[in-house]
């Protein structure tokens, strides 16, 4: 079964910012989590056993009336993660506006039937949708020197969401879906 997932990809400043901090958080570490791959972003839905044609006119779709869209990230947050609770999320959370929490639940007016177990915590019927930009996935035994790296050079920053990108997971880009730009 192929699975799928969209996310939210910044404007180059926050992008650059976000990926200082993920490529020291990862060097960091001694035992890696799968995450580096990943290019800072927001993800807005994941699915199981979608068509990828249909999703990727659905996000082209949404995406062609809809401005690119401001966020600020105020603060660094954590979340147990893992089949075995063994890792840490570490993330830096946007504030949830009105105009991102409409942006993202319209997102999901359509396709959610597809969210199955993969996607369910992004869905709609899940309605406590966690906003986050994942800065590192790790290990217990990491945790606290990244975190104290993160904390202490971690600054509020504002930016905006610039596109959305369609990926096959693990990691393959399908399409990406710029926003319009003021």
């Amino acid at each position: 079964m192929k699975r799928y997932c969209v996310i939210a990809r910044f404007d180059e400043e926050t992008d650059s910012l976000f990926s200082k901090w993920k490529d020291k958080a990862y060097s960091m570490q001694k035992n890696h989590y799968a995450d580096k791959p990943w290019p800072p972003h927001m993800t807005i839905a994941a699915y199981e056993d979608i068509d990828e044609i249909v999703l990727c006119s659905w996000t082209m779709e949404y995406v062609k009336a809809k401005r690119q869209l401001p966020i600020q990230f105020n603060s660094l947050g954590v979340y147990t993660h893992g089949e075995a609770l063994d890792t840490d999320v570490i993330y830096v959370n946007p504030c949830s506006s009105l105009s991102l929490v409409d942006f993202y639940y319209g997102f999901h007016e359509k396709l959610d039937e597809y969210c199955g177990t993969l996607g369910f915590e992004y869905s709609a019927k899940c309605g406590n949708p966690v906003f986050h930009s994942t800065l590192s996935i790790c290990n217990k035994n990491d945790f606290n020197n990244v975190f104290d790296y993160l904390r202490d050079n971690f600054i509020a920053t504002s930016g905006r969401i610039v596109a959305l990108e369609v990926y096959e997971i693990p990691f393959r880009l399908i399409n990406r879906f710029d926003l319009i730009n003021d």
